[in-house]
């Protein structure tokens, strides 16, 4: 991952931080994968333990950050505990930790 993209996505996490809790921020899809291309979007997981009452408005939050750093991220909150579906699981396990 090129420092340019790191420095944007430690920005997202560090001014995500003013608005909700979360354990830990994983890129994933194409730019882990380091398969993107120049119309790939940059997709990002807030990892949490369980998704609250306010998730509509943290996810508005979050695309309003964006919005100020690099319109491609397509960030996404997902829960530890209530996801089933083993997608949260599969992002922790081939995603890239954001420190």
């Amino acid at each position: 991952m090129d420092k340019e993209l790191l420095d944007k996505l430690r920005l997202l996490k560090s001014e995500a931080s003013k608005y909700f809790d979360f354990q830990q921020v994983f890129l994933f899809g194409s730019y882990a994968k380091a398969e993107n291309n120049k119309s790939s979007d940059i997709d990002v997981a807030f990892i949490v333990d369980d998704i609250s009452d306010d998730f509509w408005n943290l996810s508005a939050k979050l695309f309003e950050i964006v919005d100020k750093i690099d319109n491609r991220i397509e960030p996404l909150i997902l829960s530890k505990f209530s996801d089933n579906s083993g997608f949260t699981e599969n992002v922790i396990k081939n995603g890239i930790l954001i420190n």
